[in-house]
């Protein structure tokens, strides 16, 4: 007789995380499954749930599909928002075997209503089956220069009414009651000379570059040299972080002179071992790079260690999955792409635990710089957020990705001169 399995796919950071809740919480025994794992008789009957990464589904998929599943769990399901990725179609492959589908997420739609397709054709595929028909309807999808553009909004009135029978959503704030208030400071600087200028001679680069494009007639070429607007793009953005290390020193140095610890946040890793090295005997750097035991101990030396006030981190290696709830500070170097990895940021200090009146999250922004549209434009896609799950809102809104709003703003600017 078959044993009904629980699969709880999740991001990496967080599988021993789930495994530590379910000990806790349930008398179910949960399996960690990792590259190493060598799959036994003994394993499948000993354990009922079984927790796995996304990146390891290609290598699992064969095992994990031949189990009797009860219920499949897919934790941070705004992972699986592409229709081409691998993740998204394997995550789909094993749930299929499944009696229930079980998404969890803080994050549902990242920016655009284009990635709620995935999670709403895995929930009910007999009424969310046509892809097309869905852009077409929801995101504005049309014809365009570069092909089929499905990246902005449209009825969403009526989409917020057909999907609110899907979900259960809290806030965060209405739950739980002891948390402590946010309070956001921008912190305006100009750039120093060096910096400036270096800027300057990005901008200039950048605005060249997409007047070339622009007299490209031939599709494919055009269409071939897009990647590199992002390249470039990304040096100016660099250049203005880079800019901004003073500045976040002294915000440092006036945080823990008052006894008080600090997340700082930034898209790269070259200010933030900058950073690392000014506070070498008081901080701690999470990268991508670092093994998972290292990146425990990080964590535990900033939650219980008073000599580590500092913790640096980027956005994707520390934006989600961790708890440093000893912080009642957070600083952004710069922004990320997405509005939803800005709360996910600061919310690795704005949680349960955290014992300080009030989270103090700090944006220093570069004057005269992308920081000021890139900003702008954020704060246009998380009303968007706000408005597809709360309120009622413009159906004639739209939302374009960030990269190529920032282009179009850089653009407007090329036509002004």
């Amino acid at each position: 007789e078959k044993i009904d399995k629980i699969p709880v796919i999740t991001p990496a950071s967080t599988k021993w995380a789930w495994s530590g809740e379910v000990k806790k919480w349930t008398n179910f025994k949960p399996f960690v499954i990792d590259g190493k794992t060598k799959f036994s008789f003994d394993i499948y009957n000993n354990y009922d749930i079984f927790i796995i990464n996304f990146d390891l589904l290609k290598k699992f998929i064969i095992i994990l599909k031949s189990f009797h599943i009860n219920l499949v769990i897919v934790d941070e399901c705004q992972k699986i928002k592409s229709i081409t990725a691998i993740r998204s179609k394997l995550t789909k492959e094993i749930a299929r075997n499944a009696s229930r589908v079980l998404l969890l997420t803080g994050t549902l739609m990242l920016s655009r209503p284009c990635e709620l397709f995935n999670s709403l054709n895995l929930i009910d595929s007999m009424t969310w089956n046509d892809w097309y028909f869905f852009t077409k309807k929801y995101c504005a999808g049309h014809q365009s220069r570069w092909g089929y553009d499905f990246s902005g909004a449209s009825n969403i009135e009526e989409l917020k009414n057909k999907i609110s029978k899907y979900y259960i959503r809290h806030i965060k704030e209405d739950v739980l009651k002891n948390l402590p208030s946010k309070i956001f400071i921008d912190i305006p600087i100009e750039l120093d000379d060096i910096s400036r200028f270096k800027y300057t001679l990005a901008l200039y680069e950048l605005k060249e570059y997409l007047k070339i494009i622009k007299k490209k007639d031939n599709f494919e070429i055009a269409k071939s040299l897009q990647a590199e607007k992002l390249v470039k793009l990304n040096e100016l953005r660099q250049i203005a972080t880079e800019g901004k290390i003073s500045t976040a020193e002294e915000l440092i140095e006036s945080i823990i002179d008052s006894e008080q610890k600090v997340i700082v946040f930034s898209s790269y890793n070259k200010p933030l071992k900058k950073l690392n090295i000014k506070f070498k005997n008081s901080s701690v750097l999470l990268t991508g790079e670092i093994p998972e035991l290292s990146r425990k101990q990080m964590i535990e030396s900033f939650q219980n260690d008073k000599k580590i006030q500092v913790f640096l981190c980027g956005f994707l290696s520390g934006g989600v999955g961790i708890t440093l709830t000893a912080a009642a500070n957070v600083i952004f170097m710069d922004f990320p792409w997405n509005p939803s990895d800005i709360n996910q940021a600061y919310s690795r200090a704005h949680r349960i635990g955290n014992k300080a009146e009030s989270v103090n999250i700090y944006q220093i922004i570069a004057r005269d710089t992308v920081d000021t549209k890139i900003k702008f434009i954020l704060e246009d896609k998380q009303n968007l957020i706000n408005q597809m799950f709360d309120k009622k809102i413009n159906s004639n809104q739209s939302s374009l990705s960030l990269v190529n709003d920032v282009i179009g703003e850089i653009e407007k600017d090329i036509k002004k001169e």
